[in-house]
């Protein structure tokens, strides 16, 4: 996927596999969404949950997500380069030994209360933006400026809240704090829809590469970069600008538990799943989220790979649905307060936070219909 910040050292060696590998452990806070809650377990015992992909194609009405190879609410995943949309198809999740068992309880996520409505609403939503005659023609213009705001919306999360035109108009986004987490988040989006392939082979190869784009411009040399914490090691949103403070107080997962969980969060992503797309993205938002599985930019990565999620599906093929836009005009304490119900695994704060990440692409697609409406005016 082209994208206009696209600023990060292409020939950087991307992580292996093995670098976010680890042993499981800790139950999902999927399984604790969808089964019995055990009174005994710590909110951070129960803040787990992973998502994956599912065969089997289905039509883009389906609004469900797809898998290897496949895609979600519609056919194959195309990168967001504005080639044609393909169709598309079912995928979603299962969650780590449960996937092993054959449960699916990413899919009985989508039963919560509220979720279903919301699944549907962003399903056509979305399908209303890829049938606006803009699309025909000028989609490739439409991804691009949607990944823009994107980059712009997911730094104003992270601490960086710049105005779109200053966003547009720099070049250099190394000289502060403010403006090294601005181009963290234009190189992480210009990124996100190369890495589609390895996505299906290899998502915590993925993460880690990401992470080496966030932070390669910032911390040059530094060797925590693009692999997982160490014990003891900090985690900070956006170094030299934590203006905000972080999105939760609660402790950050010791290393052992976050490798455990990222291994989880791959079997779910590479597992058979009829949950819908949003239902996957959002757990893999989450879930990432919880983790901070990195010493620095972990919101900047978890939005990204939310989006990957929705682009590898089948629902955003041409990733033109910016959640990240959405996210931010919620509200930042709106995302955290939706975060605290993921945290807390309980089925009604799991549907709160999906249900929140599904009105944020409804609000995504509201951007990028703007900007259609604004290239057919010939005003963009």
């Amino acid at each position: 996927m082209s994208r206009s910040a696209s600023d990060a050292s292409a020939d950087t060696p991307r992580p292996s596999a093995g670098d976010l590998a680890g042993p499981s452990t800790g139950p999902s806070a999927v399984s604790a969404a969808t089964s019995p809650a055990d009174p005994s377990a710590s909110p951070a015992d129960r803040s787990a949950s992973p998502a994956g992909r599912s065969a089997g194609p289905s039509p883009r009405a389906a609004g469900t997500s797809g898998g290897p190879g496949g895609s979600a609410d519609g056919g194959t995943a195309a990168h967001a380069s504005g080639d044609t949309a393909p169709a598309r198809a079912p995928s979603g999740s299962s969650a780590g030994a449960a996937a092993r068992r054959g449960d699916d309880p990413l899919a009985a996520l989508a039963s919560l209360d509220g979720v279903t409505d919301a699944v549907e609403s962003m399903r056509k939503a979305v399908d209303r933006l890829y049938g606006h005659r803009v699309m025909r023609r000028r989609s490739t213009e439409v991804t691009s400026e949607a990944a823009l705001r994107a980059a712009r919306a997911s730094a104003a999360l992270s601490g960086s809240d710049w105005g779109l035109e200053e966003v547009r108009r720099r070049t250099d986004f190394s000289s502060e704090a403010q403006a090294r987490t601005v181009g963290a988040a234009l190189r992480v989006t210009a990124e996100a829809g190369q890495l589609l392939s390895v996505w299906r082979q290899s998502p915590t190869r993925v993460l880690a590469r990401l992470h080496l784009v966030a932070a390669g411009g910032v911390g040059a040399g530094d060797e925590r970069i693009g692999r997982p914490r160490l014990a003891g090691e900090p985690a900070v949103e956006a170094p030299g600008a934590e203006a905000l403070g972080p999105l939760t107080e609660t402790p950050l997962p010791d290393p052992d538990e976050v490798a455990g969980r990222l291994e989880g969060l791959t079997e779910l992503l590479l597992a058979p799943s009829d949950a819908p797309a949003l239902v996957m993205a959002a757990v893999v938002h989450g879930e990432l989220l919880a983790l901070r599985p990195f010493g620095s930019f972990n919101g900047v990565v978890a939005r990204a790979a939310e989006r990957i999620v929705l682009i590898n599906s089948g629902l955003d093929p041409k990733s033109i649905c910016p959640a990240e836009v959405g996210h931010a005009e919620l509200g930042r304490a709106a995302y955290a307060g939706a975060f605290e119900g993921y945290l807390s695994g309980t089925p009604a704060g799991m549907a709160a936070w999906i249900v929140h990440c599904g009105r944020a692409i409804e609000l995504g697609v509201r951007e990028s219909t703007a900007v259609c409406e604004a290239l057919q005016r010939g005003a963009a």
